[in-house]
């Protein structure tokens, strides 16, 4: 399946069914934490958790301490965060979490050339902004699924 350069969507070969869109996937049990600075982006990420998956329990935040003080509180099935938030970057507080929590996946959301920043912070992935409907939907389905 080829893939569209401006999206990181899968373009629909010729001859091919059109695939189903998948069904939601039912995390009633599940929390998930979003720690983002821009509201317009904020809202992408949002709206495409609502589309995948339903009965989830998701927490906004847009400060670095905060976010590292409700992950301290609370289990978290799935954190992400961009790099770019209020009073301690997404960075940083990735760091501070991994000094008490190396179970919870973690993933930034930002530009493409933030991936080693990510990993080297301790997350498990990043997501490009160009690509976050496609590669968030398949990180909540490999994680919550």
């Amino acid at each position: 399946m080829a893939t569209s350069r401006a999206y990181g969507y899968p373009e629909e070969e010729p001859n091919q069914p059109i695939q189903q869109p998948r069904p939601r996937i039912k995390a009633a049990s599940c929390r998930i934490i979003v720690a983002y600075g821009g509201q317009f982006d904020l809202g992408r990420i949002l709206q495409c958790l609502n589309y995948r998956i339903s009965g989830a329990a998701i927490d906004v935040t847009s400060n670095g301490r905060e976010l590292v003080d409700k992950v301290r509180e609370g289990e978290y099935s799935l954190i992400l965060t961009s790099g770019h938030l209020d009073e301690l970057n997404g960075f940083d507080a990735i760091a501070q979490i991994r000094d008490f929590n190396l179970v919870t996946p973690i993933y930034t959301i930002g530009h493409v050339g933030m991936q080693e920043k990510a990993y080297q912070s301790g997350a498990n992935g990043h997501i490009v902004k160009a690509n976050l409907q496609w590669h968030l939907g398949e990180i909540v389905e490999s994680i919550l699924g």
